[in-house]
């Protein structure tokens, strides 16, 4: 993979945190509906979530 490729799925990678992190707080999705919806493991959903400030996501 060349550098454009890389840089263009970093990009893809950003775009996707910050979807979920809309969705964890303006949504009542659970984070697997998270997940699915935005084609991405639960993991990765858990990680953005552990990431945001304290009271920023609704509960789960």
């Amino acid at each position: 993979m060349g550098i454009y490729e890389q840089i263009l799925e970093m990009e893809k990678d950003e775009v996707k945190a910050k979807i979920v992190t809309n969705l964890l707080c303006d949504t009542d999705h659970s984070i697997q509906t998270i997940a699915k919806l935005v084609d991405v493991p639960v993991d990765f959903v858990i990680e953005i979530k552990n990431e945001l400030p304290a009271g920023a996501s609704n509960e789960f």
